[in-house]
């Protein structure tokens, strides 16, 4: 607990952030090394974090990640690589960090999103969008480049079957943009983080966040940018295909999920949720674990489950929720994503019980 001295440094500090130690010293009639004392318990306490005074955020989440416009081909017959294949085209922004900075607002949670996006009609769509969701970009980068683009093609039952993405602009989310970002990351509750970035960005990330880490594995030839022996994850997302990837364990019941849930515990993530379409989805913490089967009702598209997933259990850790009210929140904000086109349905504060 703060001394009654600390207090009053809080209270200037909270006057005016960019106060320097003298100007404190001054202020509260002590001595510059005494103020340093203070500032140094402060930050112990979490009352104030690092250098710059920044105050930690109730319950805010910050999301690292990717935005892109989405590019969706959603087939109404079976595929034919021989010629054309009626159905439908649909564009819309996405991406994994969007998404689950999008789902986040979506259940109440006071996001901020650290990404990097273009300086074009895409960016313009996705910046008054985030605006409309209260999404907080204030440490988002804008740069002269086209806004990342992913393109996709769902079968006739709503999966996809092959996509494309163009995400080089990802690789300007440097460990430098983490560091002069840093006092704000470590403010957050939570920080959340996708493969998309570079695997140097989340290696600094693993370094120096000091609070919990969740992950979203995202594509079969990133999402190995996760791990490296500096890997600290509280909760893994991840789908069966990529963990295939990842541990060369195909899954085909809850024996193969456990079997890769082990692994990637051993390789630095505490917790991990493994979803798997026509399968269930897997949940496996330090101490318990529950494998339930599913059947998605209404299938439409399953892109943007994991993001929902993800935002859910973040969702979970904010409420101090147990493992099957955790597990359950992530089951139902997989079955409402997957009846939608977009990679992130409307409806998602569905899943908190009124």
């Amino acid at each position: 607990m703060a001394t009654k001295r600390e207090q009053e440094i809080l209270a200037l500090i909270k006057q005016d952030p960019l106060i320097t130690q003298a100007q404190l010293a001054e202020k509260t009639g002590t001595t510059r090394s005494n103020i340093g004392s203070h500032i140094s318990n402060l930050i112990k306490e979490g009352l104030i974090v690092g250098r710059g005074y920044v105050f930690p955020a109730e319950n805010e989440v910050t999301v690292i990640g990717a935005v892109n416009l989405d590019v969706l081909g959603a087939a109404k017959a079976q595929v034919s690589t021989k010629g054309s294949t009626p159905g439908r085209v649909y564009s819309f922004i996405g991406g994994m960090g969007r998404n689950i900075a999008t789902n986040l607002a979506d259940l109440g949670v006071k996001t901020k999103l650290i990404t990097v996006y273009g300086n074009d009609n895409n960016g313009d769509l996705f910046q008054a969008e985030a605006q409309n969701n209260e999404l907080d970009l204030s440490d988002a980068l804008r740069v002269e480049r086209p806004t990342a683009t992913y393109v996709y093609l769902n079968d006739v039952d709503g999966r996809r079957i092959a996509g494309i993405d163009d995400m080089q602009i990802n690789e300007l989310l440097t460990p430098q943009v983490m560091e002069k970002r840093l006092p704000k990351i470590n403010a957050a509750k939570v920080v959340v983080v996708d493969s998309n970035l570079p695997a140097e960005t989340l290696n600094y990330i693993y370094e120096n966040v000091t609070v919990p880490i969740f992950a979203k594995a995202v594509g079969i030839n990133k999402a190995q940018n996760l791990f490296s022996d500096k890997t600290k994850i509280d909760t893994l997302v991840i789908n069966s295909v990529e963990a295939k990837l990842l541990t060369q364990i195909e899954i085909t019941g809850e024996k193969q999920a456990q079997m890769v849930a082990d692994k990637l515990q051993v390789w630095g993530c505490e917790r991990v949720c493994i979803y798997a379409d026509g399968l269930g989805i897997y949940y496996q913490t330090p101490t318990v674990a529950k494998f339930v089967a599913y059947h998605k009702a209404n299938l439409v598209n399953t892109n943007g489950v994991g993001a929902a997933i993800i935002a859910a259990s973040v969702y979970a850790k904010l409420q101090a929720k147990d493992f099957g009210e955790t597990l359950k929140l992530m089951q139902r904000a997989d079955v409402l994503t997957a009846q939608v086109n977009e990679a992130v349905t409307p409806k998602l504060s569905e899943i908190i019980e009124k």
